[in-house]
C-alpha cells in the first residue's frame, strides 16, 4: 500500500512539474516574441533617423556596418525562436534592439549637428539681414553722394558767366 501511495504522489509531482515548465515555456516564449517584436521596432526606427540624416546630408557609412550586423543578429533572434530556443531568440533580440538604439542615438545627434541648431540659424538670419540693410544704406549714401558731385560739375559748366563792364 505504501508503494502505490508513493507512486501517486510520484505521478502527481511529476504532472505539476510538467505543467510548471508548461507555463514556464510559455511564458519564455511569449518574452521570446515580445522582445523579437520590439528589436523590430526599434530597428525600423533607427533605419528611419538614418535615412532622415543621410536626407540632411550627414555621413551616414559607419552605420550601414552596424545596422547589418544587428539586422544579422534579429534574423538569429527570429530563427531561434522558431527552433523553440526561446533564451537565445531573447539574447538575440536584446543585442540587436541596442544596437538599434545605438545606431539611433548616434544618427539623431549627427543629423542635428550637420543641421545646427535653431537658434543659431536665427541668430546667423539676424546678423545677415543686418549686415544687408548696412550695406544697401551705405550703397546708397555713396551712390546718391558721387550723383550730387557730378550733377554739381554739370551744373556749374552749364551756368551762364556773368559779364562784367569795364565802363
Amino acid at each position: 500500500m505504501a508503494a502505490i501511495k508513493f507512486c501517486i504522489i510520484l505521478v502527481i509531482l511529476a504532472l505539476m512539474a510538467t505543467t510548471v515548465s508548461q507555463a514556464a515555456a510559455l511564458d519564455s516564449k511569449s518574452e521570446a516574441a515580445l522582445a523579437i517584436s520590439t528589436a523590430e521596432e526599434v530597428m525600423a526606427s533607427a533605419y528611419q533617423v538614418v535615412k532622415d540624416a543621410e536626407t540632411g546630408g550627414a555621413p551616414i557609412s559607419g552605420f550601414s556596418e552596424l545596422l547589418k550586423d544587428a539586422a544579422q543578429l534579429l534574423a538569429q533572434a527570429h530563427t531561434s525562436f522558431r527552433v523553440g530556443d526561446f533564451d537565445s531568440a531573447v539574447l538575440f533580440a536584446n543585442l540587436t534592439s541596442e544596437i538599434g538604439k545605438e545606431v539611433e542615438v548616434k544618427a539623431y545627434k549627427l543629423r542635428e549637428f550637420k543641421r545646427g541648431s535653431p537658434l543659431w540659424e536665427m541668430w546667423l538670419t539676424m546678423i545677415g539681414s543686418l549686415f544687408a540693410v548696412v550695406t544697401v544704406v551705405l550703397t546708397s549714401f555713396l551712390g546718391w553722394s558721387v550723383f550730387k558731385r557730378l550733377y554739381y560739375r554739370r551744373i556749374r559748366a552749364t551756368k551762364p558767366e556773368v559779364a562784367s563792364d569795364g565802363s
